[in-house]
């Protein structure tokens, strides 16, 4: 409920942020406000309401012809997904990409590490076994203490 309250304050915006986002002046949105573009209170408007009076009232009214109206109903389509996935990132609910490569890559080269370490450092002791059952034993234990210790480095 919380996070609902935090993403409609992202979607409340002033006046120069509304003029911004639709590519006018804030002169222009005080004249659509005055035509009847809806607001919450003085200087302060509700992004979904305002696009939706905007397409009901100005971009269809406009002076838009044949394949204009097309060009800018897509480029209104992209602005407003634009403006939604900020309000998610804002909201925490988007992560960089390349942030998430990268930390996936070098978990999955420690894991590799640790794992390839595992034959140098015990194989004298293999080795010395005769019985096949120690031996599983005891390379199962050795490969069980290297989850751990990653899991316990992944905790820190």
């Amino acid at each position: 409920m919380k996070q609902d309250r935090k993403v409609d304050a992202f979607l409340t915006l002033k006046t120069s942020e509304v003029a911004r986002f639709f590519g006018i002046t804030p002169r222009q949105v005080n004249n659509w406000e005055r035509a009847g573009c809806p607001k919450l209170k003085r200087g302060r408007f509700d992004l979904k309401a305002v696009h939706e009076w905007w397409l009901a009232n100005v971009h269809d009214g406009g002076t838009d012809q044949g394949d204009h109206r097309g060009v800018k109903q897509e480029y209104w389509k992209w602005k407003a997904e634009g403006e939604r996935l900020k309000v998610e990132q804002k909201a925490g609910k988007l992560v960089d990409a390349e942030g998430v490569k990268r930390v996936a890559f070098n978990e999955g080269r420690r894991v590799r590490d640790a794992i390839l370490n595992v034959p140098p450092r015990i194989s004298a002791q293999l080795a010395a076994m005769r019985d096949e059952f120690e031996v599983e034993q005891r390379l199962t234990a050795e490969l069980k203490q290297v989850l751990r210790t990653l899991a316990a480095r992944r905790d820190e």
